[in-house]
């Protein structure tokens, strides 16, 4: 019993570990989005619609990484 349940929490650890580093890169793919608007290499109208599925990818995994810390 306790070995499920610390393999069940490495598991949880490792689930949480991969949510926060999709958040991660979604901000590094915010950021390049933007520096490459700043510098003209890419027109607004495309970036617009990337910002919001980069933002709305954001808030996903976070509520994803809320559902995982487990039972309150």
């Amino acid at each position: 019993m306790a070995k499920a349940a610390e393999c069940a929490a490495k598991n949880r650890k490792r689930k949480i570990a991969r949510e926060v580093s999709r958040c991660f890169l979604a901000v590094a793919g915010i950021a390049c989005l933007y520096m490459a608007e700043t510098y003209g290499l890419i027109s607004p109208v495309l970036t617009v619609p990337a910002y919001a599925v980069a933002l709305i990818s954001i808030g996903w995994h976070l509520c994803k990484i809320d559902r995982l810390r487990g039972r309150k």
